[in-house]
């Protein structure tokens, strides 16, 4: 898991049923489910000077970006 947002709000989760789980770390609730591996998703980061972007890497042998689309800061973001 890893912690990304102002104060490190937003928690990102690789799993074994191959979805990526974005939660609230204050409240707890799970704000995204994010579909697109085929195999675990063993590692999970935020970037550093986007924060709303995020990577993914599975055993299916890919690495997935995450974003907003049309958010300025992170053109060509896959969701």
């Amino acid at each position: 898991a890893c912690f990304a947002g102002r104060d490190c709000c937003l928690v990102a989760s690789g799993s074994e049923d191959s979805l990526v789980y974005v939660w609230n770390r204050v409240s707890g609730a799970l704000l995204s489910v994010l579909e697109g591996h085929s195999s675990v998703v063993n590692a999970v980061s935020w970037n550093p000077c986007h924060q709303c972007l995020l990577a993914s890497a599975s055993d299916d042998n890919t690495v997935r970006l995450w974003g907003r689309l049309g958010d300025s800061n992170v053109e060509g973001a896959m969701s």
